[in-house]
């Protein structure tokens, strides 16, 4: 009868619910266990400087809150050179960075990859050092990269479209190189399952939106993970130092762009980026963006004068 189409739906409809609540809770649960074991071991690293803590944050999943009143301009934490990944952090005696090493002296230096491939090959050690900010961090990304063709198709009339195809085959084709020349040839240290063609994916795609091409000196702009700061969500602002290297502290320092109340989220800006850019990368668009842009490619100009001078 009528009743009892309708009664069905209902109870379909509660059921429904309950299932997607249920799941919602279980895994802000785990998130919460995450959190509580990753700030563990941001405790036992002794931070010289530490002001905020990770915290679930409602439609962003994580985030960081201040633990005490901040003020513009004020250093509020420091993260030291132990917890930090980049391309030497797989060292020279180890078996993956002997393998650097050789890739190095036949292929050049290459910061990414060898940054890339220690973080691959350290989420699938269950014994990692980092093993607690493995937790933290997404398992999946919102970047067009991983849409559905369905969904990529709501990009239409954007760059976006092709620049994700380029994207796509550029990184298989990439992956498949890389196995052919390195990974397929010593299978000890480049396992299948940490260096598949997921994997890669993934590494990079972290790579793109948590990394920092942090000012080392002497050394220059290393591309270098570091947790805990990578935890702050963004915001548009006029700030423009996000992280500097202490070189006095071997530290990763933050500065408070704005002041923000003990209990409130920290936020930083990402650097200015237009909407594509912060999709493409991040994986999320800025409401009322002020640096949002459209890309437009135009002919060259017949007159070389004019070219340098676009150039310039």
């Amino acid at each position: 009868s009528g009743n009892s189409v309708r009664s069905v739906g209902i109870c379909l409809c509660v059921a429904l619910s309950v299932v997607l609540v249920l799941g919602d809770t279980s895994q802000e649960e785990a998130d919460r266990e995450a959190i509580r074991v990753f700030t563990q071991w941001i405790d036992e690293a002794n931070l010289p400087l530490n002001k905020m803590e990770v915290a679930v944050i409602p439609g962003m999943r994580m985030g960081t809150i201040a633990t005490t009143n901040l003020k513009e301009g004020q250093r509020y934490i420091a993260v030291p050179s132990k917890l930090f990944i980049g391309p030497e952090t797989a060292g020279k005696d180890t078996p993956l960075g002997k393998e650097l090493v050789k890739l190095a002296r036949n292929f050049g230096p290459d910061p990414m990859h060898n940054t890339v491939f220690f973080v691959m090959q350290e989420r699938f050690n269950p014994n990692s050092f980092w093993r607690p900010w493995f937790g933290v961090i997404p398992e999946t990304f919102s970047t067009p990269f991983y849409f559905s063709e369905d969904e990529l198709k709501e990009l239409q009339g954007s760059t976006l479209v092709q620049e994700t195809i380029e994207d796509k085959k550029r990184l298989k084709d990439k992956w498949e190189t890389l196995d052919k020349k390195v990974f397929s040839r010593n299978r000890k240290v480049f396992p299948k399952d940490a260096f598949s063609f997921e994997s890669y994916a993934w590494a990079t795609a972290l790579y793109n939106s948590r990394v920092i091409q942090l000012d080392m000196g002497p050394k220059g702009r290393v591309p270098t993970f570091i947790p805990h700061t990578d935890m702050v969500n963004s915001i548009e602002s006029h700030d423009t130092t996000f992280i500097k290297y202490n070189a006095r502290t071997d530290t990763a320092d933050m500065f408070a762009d704005r002041d923000v109340k003990m209990g409130e989220q920290i936020f930083e800006s990402y650097g200015n980026k237009s909407q594509s850019e912060y999709l493409r990368f991040n994986g999320f668009v800025m409401e009322n963006n002020p640096n949002d842009c459209v890309r437009i490619t135009l002919p060259p100009p017949s007159d070389p004068s004019r070219m340098r001078k676009m150039q310039e």
